[in-house]
């Protein structure tokens, strides 16, 4: 019994271009990430970041990687790199998604490094919107909510917008968390 053989065909703009081991990340929703913001080669909050990523990716795949793996990820990435960066550390399925193969299994690690940000220079005009999203306690990727939501606002005249759960509480930005400071504590 001869068994077809799977292959996948990609095209960009109507142009063949080669198979990857991204290709999975490329089509898919099924992961998730943090951004860190990289100051003269050093980083505020790491231990911080990489508890996210371990937490995230138990869940989403029942296994998280050794945080000293993802940290030699993350070195490699910032020697590499000037001085002054975002980074951008995105775990998936080298399996893909809507597939059973994509749990119990070791997330494979993208990093991406591009110019810094520097976050708004001052009071933002938010438009709020009834969004809650799921799984909204992970930065996952796939969500065209996030972008939609932000283009929407703008087109109304805002600089972003600000999410209402259904308890009716703001609960986050599009792409950003949400807090309030009281003049002496962050609520």
């Amino acid at each position: 019994m001869n068994t077809p053989t799977s292959h996948t065909h990609l095209r960009l703009n109507g142009q063949p271009i080669a198979d990857s081991e991204t290709s999975n990340l490329a089509f898919g929703g099924f992961a998730h990430f943090t951004s860190i913001q990289i100051r003269n080669k050093q980083i505020k909050g790491l231990d911080l970041h990489l508890e996210r990523l371990k937490q995230a990716s138990q869940k989403l795949y029942g296994y998280a990687l050794a945080n000293d793996t993802v940290q030699n990820y993350i070195r490699s990435a910032i020697e590499q790199g000037p001085k002054d960066q975002s980074l951008t550390i995105t775990m998936f399925s080298p399996n893909g998604e809507f597939t059973a193969s994509s749990m119990n299994i070791t997330p494979s690690v993208l990093t991406k490094s591009s110019a810094p940000e520097q976050g708004p220079s001052g009071p933002l005009t938010l438009s709020v919107i009834n969004h809650e999203r799921p799984l909204a306690e992970i930065k996952h990727v796939g969500e065209i909510g996030k972008t939609y939501y932000l283009h929407q606002a703008i087109k109304r005249g805002f600089d972003d917008a600000v999410f209402m759960n259904n308890a009716g509480h703001l609960s986050e930005g599009t792409i950003w968390n949400l807090a309030f400071w009281d003049g002496e504590t962050v609520i």
